[in-house]
């Protein structure tokens, strides 16, 4: 092997070895990752992949710091899109070149897929599909990508991009994904290219004003003409209505690896043999005189990276903050493992709304208030701990009656069911028509999971109203309790998301990838496990008593199921439930739970 050889294979291993380590995730350096995902993830995407056609777009999000970071200081959604060949298979264009891949793993929940069809006449179908595949081998253009996304940040930062527009050659032998896809769309589809030219008379198209598109682009030109790219709609679990974001603490265990790894000298980078042959290669590299468009580029990072740590904030200073956060940590474990919890009290909603008087009253909740408030009072030297889950709606939800309309404009009574047939025939259409795919999904799959049909409630417990607020006596009982102890009341809301129930205290109904609080409360769960005994009360006991229990006890220890303690006269059903209460008692007594009345319990 001659030395120029061996330098562009030492340079390639150098870039290799740095983008696996900075973005592992990528769908280039995680080939296992749809085998290491776990299997309602591999079913949910094999479900999903049942609903796509060839020529689908897939657009999708790829997790890691470096991936936000861009999405954020670029203003996309999401980072990539590829091209749906066939049943089985993907067109990928990434790094190093053009390749297929398996749809399946681009149909993840974790990646966030959303699918878009593009309207196209059979053979022009047929035509994309054949020049898609022709793309197969090609490279791809890592330079162009990072300058395209030089002048999206400016164009984000200043309102312009103060770069000259990027060359486009449609005979190019190296692409990115968003030029490659729209490129092929213009020259196989007329009406496509039609909508093209239109949305650069009313809009600004990224490809038209930094000479290469963006994934932004798809959107604005969907906005211009909504009938040219229609959303596939896709199985609730794979439903993303909008991209989670991340904040930066996030990210802090992925910056700890990235410095322990450079500390322990096992980056690749760092390793001396790939070290030595970095210094050889600069070396070799003959004297340049640069252009002015390439100082100017040049200038364009070095404003970003004077953005990026505007404000004083380094990398030391990111450091010391991540190692702050961990010793608190580490504290916090410390003292839970050895600070004497040994019994802890789990109240779900003792909210006023659920009382007399409120928008969804059970008529002997007061009465269950009263023992709840007298419990706490009576053991409050032993409580360690006092949990409130507390039901937090916004007006505007699935399960409320303004969501949704029939035919004359109407919403639907409370207590209306609403069936997955009264969404496929009209019958009842949500008032935002853009979600009609996603209720269709969303109440296919409430069926599906065999609990029972979307029910629309009373408005309750509505953010910031009156019957949000825990009823007087507990909440005074609680203050007491706070003060003698010196430990704070752990308040828990759940069902503020819109666009699922959330009967649970534990997790919502469907767990939605755009918003972190309908996940499985880990963090709940765990602080539960340190406590003696869990005595749960509360209203209702045919629902959120319910289902947080029937959750708990799904990831609780089985030789410790008599540890948790439903107080059965501390909770009622919410009227027409009452035999959904009793199932539920008979349940978790045949499951070892221990069931007690509130006068005959003892600590």
């Amino acid at each position: 092997m001659n030395g120029t050889q061996s330098s562009a294979f030492s340079l390639g291993a150098l870039a290799t070895s740095a983008a696996k380590f900075i973005a592992p995730n990528s769908l280039q350096y995680n080939e296992h990752e749809f085998q290491r995902s776990p299997k309602d993830a591999q079913d949910a995407a094999r479900e999903a992949a049942r609903l796509v056609q060839p020529g689908d777009l897939i657009f999708m999000t790829t997790s890691g710091l470096v991936y936000s970071l861009g999405r954020s200081l670029t203003d996309n959604a999401y980072d990539h899109v590829v091209v749906v060949l066939d049943e089985c298979t993907v067109l990928h264009v990434g790094m190093p070149s053009v390749k297929l891949m398996p749809l399946e793993r681009l149909l993840l929940p974790q990646r966030q897929p959303v699918v878009q069809r593009v309207q196209m006449l059979k053979e022009e179908l047929q035509l994309f599909l054949r020049c898609a595949r022709q793309l197969v081998g090609c490279k791809y253009d890592g330079a162009r990508a990072y300058k395209l996304m030089l002048r999206l940040i400016l164009k984000r930062m200043f309102g312009i991009a103060p770069l000259p527009r990027l060359p486009l050659d449609v005979k190019s032998n190296a692409w990115i994904c968003s030029d490659s896809i729209i490129v092929l769309l213009a020259g196989c589809c007329k009406r496509f290219r039609e909508s093209l030219m239109k949305a650069k008379q009313e809009t600004k198209l990224d490809i038209f004003t930094l000479g290469s598109a963006s994934l932004a682009d798809f959107e604005r030109l969907h906005r211009v003409q909504p009938d040219i790219i229609s959303r596939v709609p896709l199985p609730v679990v794979n439903y993303t209505l909008v991209p989670r974001k991340c904040s930066w603490q996030a990210y802090i265990p992925e910056v700890i690896r990235f410095a322990q790894s450079v500390h322990d000298r096992n980056w690749p980078l760092l390793a001396p043999r790939i070290f030595s042959e970095v210094r050889a290669i600069a070396a070799s590299l003959p004297p340049k005189s640069w252009l002015l468009e390439e100082k100017v580029q040049v200038l364009g990072y070095v404003v970003v990276l004077l953005f990026l740590l505007r404000r004083g904030i380094t990398v030391k200073r990111v450091l010391m903050r991540a190692i702050e956060v961990l010793m608190l940590r580490h504290d916090l474990s410390f003292l839970l493992k050895f600070g004497g919890i040994s019994t802890e009290e789990h109240g779900d909603s003792s909210t006023v709304d659920f009382h007399p008087g409120g928008s969804l009253a059970i008529s002997t909740a007061y009465k269950d208030a009263e023992r709840i408030a007298a419990f706490i009072r009576e053991h409050a030297s032993r409580l360690k701990q006092l949990v409130f889950t507390l039901d937090s709606h916004q007006r505007y939800h699935i399960a409320h009656g303004i969501f949704w309309q029939d035919a004359d404009g109407e919403s639907p009574k409370p207590f209306t069911h609403i069936s997955s047939n009264d969404v496929a025939s009209g019958v009842w259409t949500p008032r935002d028509p853009k979600l009609k795919h996603y209720v269709l999904a969303y109440t296919t799959a409430l069926e599906a999971s065999g609990k029972f049909t979307l029910c629309i409630w009373p408005e309750h417990c509505l953010i910031g109203s009156p019957g949000h607020n825990i009823v007087p006596n507990v909440l005074s009982a609680a203050m007491e309790w706070t003060q003698m102890s010196r430990m704070p009341v752990q308040f828990v809301m759940k069902g503020s998301n819109s666009f699922t129930e959330h009967y649970s205290a534990l997790k919502a109904e469907f767990e939605l990838p755009h918003d972190p609080t309908t996940r499985l409360n880990q963090a709940l769960i765990d602080t539960l496990k340190l406590a003696d005994k869990v005595i749960v009360c509360g209203e209702a006991i045919s629902h959120c008593v319910n289902y947080t229990v029937r959750d708990l006890v799904a990831v609780w220890p089985k030789e410790r199921r008599h540890d948790l303690v439903i107080l059965t006269d501390c909770s009622s059903p919410v009227p027409g439930f009452e035999k959904d209460g009793e199932d539920f008692l008979s349940d978790m007594a045949a499951k070892g739970l221990t069931l007690i009345s509130s006068d005959k319990f003892t600590l």
